[in-house]
């Protein structure tokens, strides 16, 4: 049974063009263990195409082409080489001998060569002459000077005119007829009436007559006066036709400028002339010139002396003149005034008093380093500046002041002074009087800050900061 179906695969393999060989195969078939293998094509089908066919030449050898089977690809048959076709001349030709046909003449198509051989592929055929296509020329007709021609023929190809009889000359016929134009006539010189001629044999066919001369139209030319600058003219007349002068003009000398009243223009200074000016009697021109011993010499102003301040400087007295600003006594610069904020106090040591001085507005100190500014300190009063630090003794200060621009401000004010609790916490705040003797000062405290009242009618106050016992 296992036989039978492989005989019937085998020949449907067959049929198909293709037999099973072993385990290689095109196709496919079964074998003893049940698995399809591939088939080997023996290109028994019809399945064949040729290729790399190339035709042969006059000049150039050909191949027959390999057959190969459609089924696997594989050439089945090899080509051979094909000898030159002297037949086969390609498409490289040239057309030579070739002739166009007149109306007289026969043509020629030309003969057909072969560029790469050379042989003669194709003869050309003979063109038959078509003769003449004649049209009709008109006559032409005989004038004054030359002869004409009757009418004839002319062929439309090649512009053969068919030979014609000659007409004599006609004296009478003037084609280039010209015309003489009219000459106008002048004040001096006649003129001429319009004629005419012909421009061939010159024969007059029109005369032109003689038209009278017109004699001048006199106009008369009006006096110019003359002016200070420009020449004048006399009257005088010409003919207004061709313009010929009849009674010439004559030039009048111009008359300049004519100046005899001045007047000053002001403009003397303190040490030279002015000016003075003129107009013309007769134009709108002026005349400017030096008016001599018009200086007016100078004004001696006094320039008040200006006391300094705290925030400008002064000025001595000077002078100089008021009209030309010339400078007689310069002034001199008196420095601006620089205001003392230096305080000196004393402190009750113990019944011993010390002697101080501090600048509350910087906080210099003569014997010891200068006192430190508190930033943190504010009131509702500009100028405010206060400084706390140690003396040369080693007592602790604080200074509280208002400074303006000349100094220290006395004003009978009581102002609420604000630091920063750190700056005053361990301390008696104890105001320094006149006479060395101290005044506790109330201090309230809270966030961080401290306050406490002070007058300046007395100007700056000496705080003495006495430690708290503990």
């Amino acid at each position: 049974m296992r036989n039978k179906k492989l005989y019937k695969r085998l020949v449907a393999l067959i049929l198909a063009g293709c037999v099973v060989v072993g385990s290689s195969a095109v196709g496919f078939a079964t074998g003893a263990d049940g698995v399809a293998t591939q088939a080997k094509c023996y290109h028994i089908g019809t399945g064949r195409e040729t290729i790399n066919y190339k035709a042969a030449t006059c000049i150039e050898k050909g191949y027959s082409g390999d057959i190969v089977c459609k089924e696997c690809g594989a050439v089945v048959t090899k080509g051979i080489p094909l000898v030159e076709n002297l037949l086969n001349h390609g498409n490289n030709r040239e057309l030579r001998n070739a002739k166009d046909a007149t109306c007289t003449e026969n043509g020629y198509t030309g003969d057909t060569y072969c560029n790469d051989c050379g042989w003669l592929v194709f003869l050309g055929k003979n063109i038959e002459a078509p003769g003449h296509d004649y049209k009709n020329v008109a006559e032409v007709p005989a004038t004054c000077v030359a002869e004409g021609t009757a009418a004839t023929q002319q062929c439309k190809r090649c512009d053969y005119i068919v030979p014609a009889q000659s007409l004599p000359i006609d004296p009478k016929n003037h084609a280039n007829i010209v015309k003489d134009v009219a000459v106008a006539p002048t004040c001096t010189e006649t003129g001429l009436t319009e004629g005419s001629h012909c421009g061939d044999c010159n024969k007059i066919l029109i005369a032109q007559e003689v038209v009278s001369s017109t004699n001048h139209t006199e106009v008369i030319d009006p006096a110019v006066a003359a002016t200070c600058t420009e020449t004048g003219l006399t009257e005088g007349s010409h003919c207004s036709v061709c313009n010929k002068i009849l009674v010439a003009q004559k030039t009048v000398s111009a008359l300049n400028h004519s100046f005899t009243n001045y007047i000053s223009n002001d403009d003397a200074t303190c040490t030279e002339d002015g000016t003075k000016t003129a107009k013309c009697d007769r134009c709108d021109v002026t005349d400017t010139q030096s008016d001599e011993g018009s200086a007016k010499g100078h004004t001696s102003v006094v320039d008040a002396a200006v006391a300094p301040t705290y925030s400008s400087v002064g000025l001595t007295e000077g002078s100089h003149c008021a009209d030309c600003g010339l400078v007689f006594k310069e002034q001199e610069v008196i420095p601006a005034l620089v205001p003392d904020t230096n305080v000196d106090f004393h402190l009750n040591q113990t019944g011993v008093l010390s002697s101080h001085r501090v600048d509350v507005a910087t906080g210099a100190q003569k014997d010891a380093p200068a006192l430190q500014a508190v930033t943190s300190a504010y009131t509702n009063f500009s100028g405010l500046t206060v400084f706390h630090g140690t003396l040369a003794n080693g007592e602790r200060i604080m200074t509280v002041a208002l400074i303006g621009s000349d100094g220290i401000s006395e004003v009978d004010i009581t102002l609420n002074v604000v630091v920063n609790t750190d700056v005053v916490a361990g301390y008696r705040l104890m105001l320094v009087n006149a006479d060395g003797t101290e005044t506790e000062l109330s201090v309230g405290s809270g966030n961080g800050k401290s306050s406490f009242a002070l007058n300046f009618a007395n100007g700056a106050q000496i705080i003495h900061l006495v430690p708290i016992a503990e």
